[in-house]
């Protein structure tokens, strides 16, 4: 229900593709980086696999699964404004945090935490340079509050 409502949203702000994740490349992720992805996020790879490298009429980009990286990939030669490399020495464990999406062409960027087992709670960030906050403890509920909005998902 909540991946329907995600892709009825994008399809109104011009996203038409979805290129679904096969089962081995999802596999293949979590191999690679030695984490477990939730089920929920699975199954949002499995269906949708982000708004293929299109901005939504909203300006938001939701990254397809060979495009997620940790925050130290995504910003270790960042040059710009926010200046992303301060969270490298701010925030706790980095290395565990994947970058899916971003608004306004990275004013604000979002990370999932994941971890080497599988967890009950994975917490979803919003980054602005140095600042940022906990959106909701789980992948579906940072879509329950983009979906509806929510200030929740800003700084």
């Amino acid at each position: 229900m909540l991946l329907e409502l995600l892709q009825n949203k994008w399809k109104r702000e011009g996203i038409k593709t979805f290129i679904p994740v096969r089962n081995n490349e999802l596999i293949s992720f979590q191999k690679t980086n030695n984490i477990v992805l939730p089920p929920d996020l699975i199954k949002y790879f499995n269906v949708l696999n982000g708004t293929g490298s299109e901005y939504t009429d909203t300006l938001y980009e939701f990254y397809a699964l060979n495009k997620v990286k940790t925050i130290n990939e995504e910003f270790e030669n960042w040059k710009g404004i926010p200046n992303y490399r301060e969270l490298l020495n701010i925030i706790s464990s980095p290395g565990e945090l994947y970058v899916f999406a971003n608004y306004q062409f990275n004013l604000y960027v979002y990370a999932i935490r994941l971890y080497t087992e599988l967890k009950k709670e994975n917490e979803v960030y919003v980054f602005c340079g140095g600042d940022y906050k906990i959106i909701g403890n789980t992948f579906s509920k940072f879509l329950e509050e983009y979906i509806n909005d929510s200030d929740l998902i800003r700084i």
